[in-house]
């Protein structure tokens, strides 16, 4: 027989949805209590304990880096930027777009995504001048087409 009780923490400068804890008693064991936690993992999503559905998207950011360093390790700068760019946009930008068309995003958020889209065509092209990203972005057909993580999330958002 398994039994479970919420109680409730009452502290004034905690928000109300952090100060749910569980305890579940069992027939034979010892109580056990399972305090909320600020985020969860969900087929790799973070969805964050908020008032309102969110999600984080640093571990997509960690990931895109992570996949980045794999590909610019291993070809260098011995490739054109062309190629360089095109295994990018093929092997990297899932890792940093996944679920974007299912998770709302906010200004904050999508100014990080594109923050490490810049470092990332920064590092490639050898400079520290955004006027040079922007033109690049411009001119290299990067992400299909689209400009900006703001498009790419619109445009799998149609698609979704």
């Amino acid at each position: 027989m398994l039994t479970l009780f919420v109680s409730f923490a009452f502290y004034s400068y905690i928000p109300f949805y952090y100060r749910i804890t569980l305890n579940i008693y069992s027939g034979y064991n010892a109580l056990k209590s399972i305090a909320c936690k600020q985020y969860i993992r969900y087929l790799g999503i973070y969805i964050v304990n908020a008032r309102q559905f969110k999600c984080r998207y640093d571990h997509a950011t960690a990931s895109f880096y992570r996949a980045f360093n794999a590909v610019f390790g291993k070809i260098g700068r011995s490739s054109p930027e062309e190629v360089v760019l095109q295994l990018i946009n093929s092997k990297c930008m899932p890792c940093l777009l996944y679920t974007l068309e299912a998770c709302p995003i906010n200004k904050t958020q999508e100014k990080s995504l594109e923050f490490t889209i810049n470092r990332v065509l920064m590092k490639i092209f050898r400079t520290v001048s955004l006027d040079v990203i922007r033109d690049c972005r411009l001119t290299v057909a990067w992400n299909n087409g689209h400009k900006g993580v703001s498009n790419c999330c619109q445009a799998q958002k149609g698609n979704f």
